[in-house]
């Protein structure tokens, strides 16, 4: 069950949804959310506060996060030159690309090539960056079981 609070900490919503595609969020507080698993691609969560909330293989694709309070989210948004990378302790998204970390550690430049054309040159630039943040989020948010 997910609820959703006005700015003002009125209960706005209950939602039991495993999708939430598209929703405008906007301003919600969403503290201690459980959102793990939750389709959230294209939402507007500007401005949201998701202190604490659990996004646990939730699919962030797209998702405006302008604003948003992330604190003590297993989630890390790293600008870096032409793709944003939105890491997490279990997977990252690079762009497009969706997988889980052990798949970016051990991916070959070939692989990386054929995503893009400029991928190669930006992950040879960024990667231990990006490396060094999926630690440090694998440190502070212990592997879970995945969702089903």
């Amino acid at each position: 069950m997910i609820k959703i609070y006005s700015k003002a900490g009125v209960l706005l919503k209950e939602v039991d949804a495993k999708t939430l595609t598209e929703a405008n969020l906007t301003w919600a507080n969403l503290t201690e959310a459980n959102l793990r698993g939750v389709n959230l691609t294209e939402a507007n969560l500007t401005g949201v506060n998701l202190t604490e909330a659990d996004l646990t293989w939730a699919n962030l694709r797209g998702v405006n996060l302008r604003g948003a309070n992330l604190t003590g989210v297993n989630l890390a948004v790293v600008h870096l030159d032409r793709y944003t990378a939105l890491v997490q302790s279990t997977h990252t998204r690079i762009g497009c690309q969706f997988r889980d970390n052990d798949y970016w550690r051990s991916a070959s430049d070939e692989m990386i090539s054929s995503m893009a054309g400029d991928a190669l040159e930006w992950w040879t630039a960024y990667k231990p960056i990006i490396f060094a943040t999926m630690a440090a989020l694998e440190a502070k948010f212990p592997m879970k079981e995945e969702v089903a």
